[in-house]
């Protein structure tokens, strides 16, 4: 998740530095620049942590992870505090767009699967974590509501993917405990009760 919020950062980074070209040129370099970016990351955290994985350290994991998800909260916290208000209404976000979501999401995780069972894990581990979901989230709204607000959004998204980390590293210590059925229960709920409630607070309390 580490990546996916840098991911997201860069979408607020990057912007006003690009050439004042174009809507479409510059949404094509900004979404390569970031894909870029998130490749060479992708490549040295799996690399990193292929050896740790290999040799069971599950606690060494857990660590890293509740250290990953602590780093993306307060970045989530500081990029969403002075984010960009709208200066007119949203405008709806086409079916299409939100279809196009679901579905190359869908695929990221369907190559994840069909790659691990061809015996590449590197490309496998890149394809699981691939930031399918905010890369057309960032590139709809660039579309239909404009620059300052994707950038705005940024912040949001960062503190809502925490919760993803928070089931996670729930469901390692419930899974085995309780079972699939309530430690899946439980992953949600303590992602819900410490993360989304009061990120959702957090993001609407100058609202």
């Amino acid at each position: 998740m580490l990546l996916n919020a840098l991911f997201l950062w860069l979408w607020r980074l990057l912007p006003p530095h690009l050439p004042k070209w174009g809507l479409g040129a510059r949404l094509a370099m900004m979404t390569t620049l970031s894909l870029s970016a998130w490749l060479l990351g992708a490549f040295g955290v799996v690399t990193v942590l292929a050896p740790i994985r290999a040799a069971g350290d599950i606690r060494t994991l857990l660590w890293i992870g509740a250290g990953v998800t602590a780093t993306v909260i307060t970045l989530g916290l500081i990029t969403s505090r002075d984010a960009a208000t709208p200066s007119s209404p949203p405008r709806p976000v086409p079916l299409g767009v939100l279809l196009a979501r679901g579905l190359f999401a869908a695929m990221a995780v369907s190559v994840a699967v069909i790659w691990s069972r061809l015996g590449g894990p590197l490309a496998a581990g890149m394809a699981s974590v691939f930031p399918v979901i905010f890369l057309t989230t960032m590139v709809s709204l660039w579309l239909s509501q404009g620059e300052a607000v994707q950038s705005g959004a940024v912040g949001s998204m960062m503190l809502g993917s925490t919760a993803v980390s928070a089931f996670a590293l729930t469901a390692a210590f419930a899974l085995p405990a309780y079972g699939v059925v309530a430690g899946c229960a439980l992953g949600w709920l303590a992602a819900v009760c410490f993360v989304s409630l009061p990120a959702a607070a957090w993001v609407r309390r100058g609202r």
